[in-house]
């Protein structure tokens, strides 16, 4: 009988394979090999480091986008004896140059400077330039300042990496794009030294570092790319499996503490269909996202509703421009009218605010993205609205004093 040949599938498969096997051994040993390189030169390789490599750091290309991971790290001290780290950095799903990142002596304020044209994606502020630099800070005598001792240094390291750029960032000169190739990395290190010295002879006040991952501009706020336990903090639906949140944003303020997040859960559902071999039963899974933003209270407040379609029944006020703007729903109909007194609706008018509910001591908002205006805008939202809320409502919900600074 003649010899049946494999199936040209199988064949596919087998190719696909082979290829994927020797894609794995292929990278395994140019990592191999890149970790030996980097070893010679008295430093450590990490593969898969964790997001601690870049804590502290505030400013672009770090402090923006979501998704933020850290793929690679290299980290020792340069010849000169300047403690560096050089990190691969994703962000919005894309993979961002090399980075390099040595540590200063003391933090300085926020100063980037490129060449013109070519300024980092997402910085702000004043802009000035000095000595063909273009210097951007949040001061523009701090931006003169610091370039003038900067710009020297830095254009002898630009004739090793013409597209350089470089930022303050807290207690780090950040430098991208950075070689990667460990040579490469310690010509690099010994013209970025004088960069560091030049640096270290400013002097300004020292401003907040950041513990952890943050926000750019805003410090005091708290990044997370994956921080599953902040659904303790927010009502979210208790259906499904596999949820998760991503991207988290703590943002407090003195009387707020705000909660962003992106959440995921899958869903599976078991349906009858009909085919070639009569009725079976199949399953669908189907993944759900949603944006969240939201405010714990630290203290009472009745439930209440704003254009959200929740906080119990729905209440007309004798303001027929608010009844048309605005649809209210209280638990209480006496504490809505006491809330939205006529100042407060005239606020209201006027600013314009997003659809919101206060929920068994939840503020939620409706949002459809967490980015930084979004969380500003509810922020700012909040501190109005309880801000305007009567001193005697207050006192009728148990309070001696109001819990958010007067807002009028």
């Amino acid at each position: 009988m003649p010899q049946e040949s494999p199936h040209p599938v199988l064949i596919v498969l087998l190719v696909l394979v082979a290829l994927g096997v020797l894609l794995a051994v292929g990278v395994f040993a140019v990592r191999r090999r890149y970790r030996r390189e980097v070893r010679a030169h008295g430093w450590t390789f990490v593969a898969s480091p964790g997001s601690d490599a870049i804590h502290g750091l505030n400013c672009p290309p770090f402090g923006i986008g979501s998704g933020r991971r850290v793929e690679e790290l290299v980290y020792g001290n340069s010849a000169g004896g300047v403690p560096f780290c050089l990190v691969t950095y994703d962000r919005d799903g894309v993979r961002e140059q090399s980075v390099g990142c040595l540590r200063l002596s003391r933090a300085l304020p926020e100063v980037h400077l490129s060449r013109p044209g070519s300024e980092r994606r997402g910085i702000v502020g004043y802009r000035v330039e000095v000595d063909g630099w273009s210097a951007v800070a949040p001061d523009a005598h701090w931006a003169s300042e610091a370039a003038g001792r900067l710009a020297a240094p830095l254009a002898s390291l630009s004739a090793l990496l013409p597209e350089i750029t470089a930022s303050l960032d807290g207690d780090t000169l950040v430098l991208a794009p950075f070689p990667r190739h460990p040579d490469a990395v310690a010509a690099a290190l010994a013209l970025a030294e004088p960069v560091v010295r030049a640096a270290e002879s400013l002097s300004a006040p020292a401003p907040l570092v950041p513990a952890e991952l943050s926000v750019y501009r805003h410090p005091d706020w708290l990044y997370r790319p994956v921080d599953n336990s902040a659904l303790g903090l927010v009502l979210v639906t208790d259906d499904g499996f596999n949820h998760a949140a991503s991207d988290v944003i703590y943002a407090e303020t003195d009387a707020l503490a705000l909660v962003a997040l992106t959440h995921t859960w899958d869903t599976r559902e078991t349906r009858v269909v009909s085919g070639g071999q009569g009725l079976r039963t199949k399953t669908y899974t189907e993944h759900h996202e949603e944006a969240l933003v939201e405010i714990r209270l630290g203290f009472p407040f009745g439930d209440l509703g704003v254009n959200s379609g929740r906080g119990g029944t729905k209440v007309a006020f004798e303001s027929e421009d608010f009844n048309r703007s605005y649809s209210v729903r209280a638990g209480d109909t006496r504490f809505a009218y006491d809330v939205l007194h006529p100042q407060m609706m005239e606020w209201l008018l006027s600013r314009g605010a997003r659809p919101f509910a206060v929920l068994g001591g939840h503020l939620c908002f409706e949002v459809a993205d967490t980015d930084v205006d979004t969380i500003e805008d509810c922020l700012d939202l909040a501190a109005g609205f309880f801000g305007r809320v009567r001193r005697y409502t207050w006192e009728n919900l148990g309070l001696d004093a109001p819990p958010v600074p007067d807002a009028t």
